[in-house]
């Protein structure tokens, strides 16, 4: 890997937040996957930090989804409270079927 593509990785980094610069490469960084979970201290190197932005990791979790809609829509809206039953349920029991009589006999 030539210094271009090293200087390309370190912009790249920059524009997430993340900055160090060429002289002192971290050895281990954090990368986290596209749903969020943080993959600590993986190799830094450029080559590896290549490969892993390539597979679609970044040096800093997602963000997470905005809500849809403007917020004209969202003002007032506040979360569901959870239902509380004030008796816990039972179940029914029922009596069992008296047999049928035969008739005859």
């Amino acid at each position: 890997m030539d210094t271009k593509d090293k200087i390309a990785l370190m912009e790249e980094a920059k524009k997430e937040g993340v900055a160090f610069s060429i002289a002192q490469w971290p050895q281990r960084l954090t990368y986290y996957k596209k749903d969020g979970e943080a993959m600590p201290n993986l190799p830094a190197d450029p080559v590896s930090m290549k490969r892993y932005r390539n597979k679609g990791f970044t040096l800093v979790p997602p963000m997470p989804p905005k809500p849809q809609g403007t917020s004209q829509d969202l003002v007032g809206i506040t979360e569901p409270k959870p239902k509380v039953s004030k008796k816990p349920k039972t179940k029914r029991i029922r009596k069992a079927k008296k047999p049928l009589k035969q008739k005859g006999g």
